[in-house]
């Protein structure tokens, strides 16, 4: 039992064609997973975290510290 949907993007998936799977496209598709597999990954650039991640924890430092510097003390 489903409940009615006022979500347009429901609607929208609902009214998809039902796609039937063959012998055919389960080949193609296995085809094309075994060749994404055998090829080479792709190197990830990793090079600027280090700089990015400081980057942040400085800015994050420095504005602690600004904030800190305007707070009066008793």
């Amino acid at each position: 039992m489903s409940a009615p949907s006022d979500d347009p993007l429901f609607d929208a998936i609902g009214g998809l064609p039902i796609v039937w799977p063959d012998a055919g496209y389960a080949e193609h598709l296995r085809e094309r997973c075994q060749a994404t597999l055998r090829r080479p990954a792709r190197p990830l650039a990793v090079s600027l975290e280090p700089a990015t991640i400081g980057t942040v924890c400085a800015l994050y430092a420095w504005h602690v510290a600004r904030i800190a510097t305007q707070i009066p003390l008793p």
